[in-house]
């Protein structure tokens, strides 16, 4: 069964080990990275969650999203507030498992609650040439490419 476990000291250096393969490595960032960005995104007054992703007992992904106002983001959005899928990271010995796709289904799921806030759409960005990503989130339903800062990000349909 899969499950999301907030990030605590309890369980932070068990999640930071998780990595990608080499190859993988330009395509998203660290989970050491990703706190970092996290305490940013806090200081900066935009509320965000992390998790680690655990497979039973084991922990297999990492992932975190955010709450903020849309700057260009998600042009039907702007000037709105949004959720961004910020980082999903499936370790690379749980790669090609499913994994990935459960992960993001329950990551959709509970932002549909919206617990951080109102919000009408959620996004996600991702390096161009990440093709494994853009087919997964395509699969999802998200539509409407937009480069912003070198990314391709995906704004979906308007949370139900």
């Amino acid at each position: 069964m899969l499950e999301f476990r907030k990030i605590t000291w309890d369980n932070y250096r068990e999640v930071a080990q998780l990595k990608v393969s080499k190859e993988q490595e330009k395509l998203v960032d660290s989970v050491l990275e990703s706190v970092a960005d996290a305490y940013i995104s806090i200081e900066s007054g935009n509320p965000i969650k992390t998790y680690g992703i655990y497979h039973d007992d084991t922990p297999i992904g990492f992932t975190m999203y955010n709450y903020h106002t849309a700057d260009g983001e998600v042009p039907e959005a702007d000037g709105e507030k949004v959720y961004c899928i910020w980082r999903l990271l499936i370790d690379e010995k749980f790669q090609g498992k499913g994994f990935g796709k459960q992960a993001f289904q329950k990551l959709l799921n509970e932002i549909r609650t919206r617990p951080l806030g109102d919000a009408d759409y959620v996004y996600v960005g991702y390096e161009e040439e990440n093709q494994v990503a853009e087919n997964l989130y395509k699969s999802f339903g998200f539509v409407g490419a937009y480069d912003v800062e070198d990314e391709i990000v995906y704004a979906s349909r308007k949370l139900g």
